[in-house]
């Protein structure tokens, strides 16, 4: 069954030729953005009085003369330069109606001839990032799509990418690193990680400077404690904490959410303030070093260790799977 659009098309179209005897005429029919002008606009008299040089309005003056659309369309009118409104009359929407209700497998629409594969990418959230209520209606989207191309005969692939890699990550793995630092060496303290916490303090513009420097302070205190066999290497508690949550189900997302939080705002706050901090990095051989870096930077710099892989980055690995199986069962 053809559509609306595709009748009026047909019938438009043909009565353009035969007003200016020029063959390819589009009407170029759509839904009008206003109900007041009906139900569909054919605009496509303007384009035709340009090619010849003529008035748009003349010419949809003459194309409606010839129209004959008694058993779709009321009487269609002429707006502005040469729009042609059409509005469908109520016997041909009852028609379609009726034939609808006949075949209530089909509502009247049929198979397409053709059959195509057609792929639709949707949803798809980030790994390590919280999902929201945009990839929900992404979802509900894309899956309305796929029955509709389903429902016309097509063989529909549905394809939910998972962001599972990017600069988020080293993001993530600082913040599973301050939940560790935190539960290991400062058992009997608040977590340091609540953002309002880290927000009150570095609004006191006289002690700015002394809480700023402290942070720095713990965490390198806290980087070299994490040592086993050289310094930073994280087997002392880190890497124990990454196995353990990978064998148990404790809840660990909502303590990760406020971390994450907690190390983007480290990241802004100390921009600019030249504050370093001493980690272990891939140097241009592949091979790990100790370097000073930013601590604005320390997120990117993990990211690149993560990146780059190999044997000695267990511990990103390690994170990086742990999240995205904390991400996905949230998701889920």
């Amino acid at each position: 069954m053809r559509t609306i659009v595709e009748i009026l098309e047909q019938q438009i179209a043909a009565a353009m030729s035969a007003v200016t005897g020029e063959e390819n005429c589009p009407a170029i029919v759509k839904p009008t953005a206003d109900p007041k002008f009906g139900d569909y606009q054919a605009n496509g008299a303007m384009g035709l009085a340009k090619r010849l040089k003529t008035n748009p309005r003349r010419v949809a003056e003459q194309v409606v003369a010839k129209l004959d659309l008694r058993d779709i369309c009321e009487s269609p009118d002429i707006a502005g330069p040469g729009f042609i409104n059409l509005r469908l009359s109520p016997g041909f929407l009852s028609d379609r109606l009726l034939e609808t209700r006949a075949d209530p497998i089909r509502l009247g629409i049929e198979a397409v001839s053709t059959p195509q594969t057609i792929v639709v990418d949707f949803s798809s959230p980030n790994v390590a990032k919280q999902m929201h209520v945009g990839h929900l209606r992404s979802t509900i989207i894309g899956d309305c799509i796929c029955r509709m191309l389903e429902f016309e005969g097509h063989r529909v692939i549905r394809q939910n990418h998972i962001g599972d890699w990017g600069t988020q990550f080293g993001k993530v793995i600082l913040s599973l690193w301050h939940i560790c630092m935190a539960r290991n060496l400062h058992k009997a303290e608040k977590p340091y990680y609540i953002v309002e916490d880290l927000i009150a303090s570095s609004a006191d513009k006289k002690n700015a400077t002394a809480f700023f420097n402290s942070i720095v302070k713990r965490h390198q205190e806290d980087w070299l404690a994490d040592s086993k066999y050289v310094d930073g290497d994280g087997e002392r508690y880190f890497y124990p904490f990454l196995r353990e949550f990978f064998q148990s189900n404790e809840a660990l997302w909502p303590e990760l959410l406020e971390a994450y939080r907690y190390v983007n705002l480290l990241d802004e706050l100390f921009k600019g303030m030249g504050r370093t901090i001493r980690i272990r990095v891939k140097d241009e051989d592949d091979q790990f070093a100790y370097r000073d870096v930013p601590y604005e930077s320390l997120s990117r710099h993990i990211t690149t260790m993560l990146q780059k892989g190999g044997q000695e980055d267990l511990q990103e690995r390690e994170a990086w799977k742990l999240v995205t199986r904390l991400t996905l069962d949230e998701c889920n």
